[in-house]
C-alpha cells in the first residue's frame, strides 16, 4: 500500500511538472484562414487556435498567448530557438527531422498544376506517380529543443480533444462541408 501511495505521488508530481512546462512554450501563428487568422478584434482565431485551447484545457495548462506574425517570420523563430511551436505547419519529407511534430490540424488540399507546354493527361490513377506530388499534415511543429515528455503530453492532449464532440462542433464552424 505504501509503494502504491508513493508512486502515486510521483506520477502526480511529475504531470504537474510536465503541464507547467507547456505554459513556458512561444506560441506563434499566421495568417491562413480557417485554422488560424485574427478576429475583427485582432485577436488569434481559428480551427488551429479553438484547438489549441482545447489542448491546454485537456492538459491542465492555463490559457496562453498566441502571436500572429508573418510566416517568414515565424518560421524563422522556430529554427532558432528553443521553445517555440508554430501552427499550422505542413509536416514535409523536407522538415520532418527539423522539428518535432503534434499531429494532425488538419489536411492542406492542393490541386495539380503542370505547364500548358507539357501536354500532360492523366487517365489512370497509377500515372500521377511520375509526377513529384505534394500532400502532408497540418499540424503544430515545437523546436527540437522541447523535451519529448512535453511533445508527448501535447500529443496526448491533442488525441483527447481530436475525440471529442466539441472537436466535431469546431470543425462544423470553420470547415463546413460543402
Amino acid at each position: 500500500m505504501r509503494i502504491w501511495l508513493i508512486c502515486h505521488l510521483l506520477l502526480l508530481c511529475w504531470a504537474s511538472t510536465a503541464r507547467a512546462d507547456l505554459g513556458k512554450l512561444e506560441y506563434l501563428t499566421e495568417e491562413y484562414p480557417p485554422y488560424n487568422f485574427s478576429d475583427p478584434q485582432g485577436q488569434p482565431t481559428g480551427l488551429a487556435v479553438d484547438l489549441l485551447q482545447m489542448i491546454w484545457q485537456h492538459s491542465g495548462v492555463p490559457p496562453q498567448p498566441v502571436r500572429i506574425l508573418p510566416w517568414a517570420r515565424g518560421y524563422y523563430l522556430l529554427t532558432q530557438k528553443p521553445n517555440v511551436v508554430l501552427f499550422s505547419t505542413a509536416r514535409t519529407q523536407a522538415r520532418e527531422g527539423l522539428f518535432k511534430w503534434v499531429c494532425p490540424i488538419g489536411y492542406s488540399e492542393y490541386i495539380l498544376l503542370g505547364r500548358k507546354a507539357q501536354n500532360i493527361t492523366l487517365t489512370a490513377f497509377d500515372q500521377m506517380s511520375q509526377y513529384k506530388i505534394s500532400a502532408e499534415q497540418l499540424c503544430y511543429a515545437f523546436s527540437r529543443q522541447v523535451p519529448d515528455s512535453e511533445i508527448t503530453l501535447f500529443q496526448q492532449g491533442l488525441t483527447r480533444a481530436l475525440a471529442s464532440e466539441e472537436f466535431r462542433k469546431l470543425q462544423a464552424k470553420y470547415l463546413p462541408v460543402r
